[in-house]
């Protein structure tokens, strides 16, 4: 990056360079004279701007001001009356900008939408953020009346988002990437609670079901969203709450493809989505798919052959080895890794010690521990079967996969860009 420098010669003047500060020295690029006055200075300086500009293409976040002889504020005289982001906030407008959106929502919307990317609060708290940080007022009444029109516009959101990710980010459908998450209401009455209080027949969506948040008595909506290997969102579905997260991957996945009429796309996803009537039915559409894999429901003979599959000769894992199986699922991935030896066992160990501990103590919650189990006469005991199966297991990851031709390290890589799925928790 170039840069302007002023430095005192022998002489006592100033000196004015271009500079580059390169490799941890230095380098002089241009030398425009040396200045007696403050107001030579100025000229110097200016021309070595100038410079820079028309001749590096090198762009200025603040520009700076051009100063016409010596008409200097005192800095005692000026009085701070406020400051606003407004920079930050022409930022964030420019790029909702570009990504098509400015004609699909209004200003409220989009000022919303910046305000939850500054300060995520809610919504009637944008509304006052907004006149604080920005000096920008909206009424309530017709942030109301947006919020309504959103759904209107969602389709063609989604086309914009999947226009700038093809442009832009050199998007081509070969890996989405999928992933749900949960959003609770602060009531305890779902929408039939609701409309029978008030006689009228809804299907509504906000119902209780398995929650993310752990507010299992609170109703939820499912949110499914897909996004690139960039974590670019791409298309988001709301199915009811009370939707299992397992039933809401293939719609979500059918309505791209039908939508954009795409021929060969490959779907990573967690191994939630990961069942049999998935399987058979992304088979039937020719879509391909990498799939996490429980690996704790598999038997014992094959956790043994996938076992042998990943160590030495001494039976010690191989670091980073892979071993292939062929499954009614798919092929069967799996790969071994010391890192996570370590912090399965780690947490292995933690999870047995407290079983042993409420063992040892009579009358204490069994809720929620992994390796006890239940005798014929109630009494708590190690589940040792669990245990050994938990033990061989150690280190290892799998996935499902119906990718024959690809390799065991790009189904690998591939999956592991699912962690750029963030949906947002509230």
């Amino acid at each position: 990056m170039y840069q302007i420098r002023t430095t005192i010669t022998g002489s006592g003047k100033t000196a004015v360079q271009v500079v580059e500060y390169r490799d941890g020295q230095t380098h002089i690029i241009k030398h425009f004279g040396s200045a007696a006055t403050p107001l030579a200075l100025t000229h110097l300086s200016q021309t070595a701007r100038e410079w820079i500009d028309t001749q590096t293409n090198q762009l200025v976040l603040l520009p700076t001001p051009i100063v016409s002889g010596s008409t200097w504020v005192e800095k005692d005289k000026l009085t701070h009356l406020r400051s606003q982001p407004m920079l930050l906030y022409h930022t964030l407008t420019h790029y909702i900008s570009l990504l098509g959106f400015s004609g699909l929502i209004d200003d409220i919307c989009r000022d919303l939408v910046i305000m939850r990317l500054v300060e995520p609060v809610s919504k009637l708290q944008s509304l006052e953020l907004l006149s604080a940080y920005f000096g920008i007022h909206h009424p309530k009444n017709a942030m109301y009346q947006t919020l309504l029109r959103l759904k209107t516009v969602q389709t063609d959101m989604e086309s914009a988002a999947i226009t700038f990710a093809k442009i832009h980010l050199n998007f081509d459908f070969t890996f989405v990437f999928y992933d749900v998450t949960t959003l609770y209401f602060e009531s305890f009455s779902s929408d039939e609670d609701e409309t029978k209080e008030n006689h009228i027949v809804s299907q509504g969506i906000r119902k209780c079901g398995f929650s993310k948040d752990n507010k299992f008595n609170q109703p939820q909506i499912v949110i499914g969203l897909l996004v690139n290997n960039d974590g670019f969102p791409l298309s988001v579905q709301i199915f009811p709450g009370n939707t299992f997260e397992g039933h809401t991957f293939l719609p979500s996945i059918l309505k791209l493809k039908k939508k954009y009429h795409i021929a060969d796309v490959t779907v990573v996803a967690d191994a939630a989505m990961i069942s049999q009537a998935n399987v058979d039915q992304l088979s039937e559409n020719n879509l391909t798919y990498i799939v996490g894999a429980r690996l704790g429901n598999l038997s014992p003979s094959t956790i043994k052959t996938i076992q042998v599959g990943l160590v030495d000769t001494m039976g010690v894992g191989v670091n980073e080895k892979t071993t292939r199986l062929h499954t009614d699922k798919g092929d069967l991935i799996c790969q071994f890794s010391r890192k996570r030896y370590a912090k399965d066992k780690n947490d292995m160990m933690k999870q047995l010690d407290h079983a042993k501990q409420v063992i040892s103590r009579p009358g204490d919650s069994l809720k929620r521990l992994k390796f006890i189990k239940q005798t014929t006469k109630n009494i708590p005991t190690l589940n040792n079967e669990l245990i050994a199966k938990t033990t061989a297991l150690l280190g290892i990851k799998g996935y499902y996969t119906n990718l024959g031709t690809t390799s065991d390290r790009e189904i690998v890589d591939n999956y592991r860009d699912l962690w750029h799925i963030r949906p947002v928790a509230n």
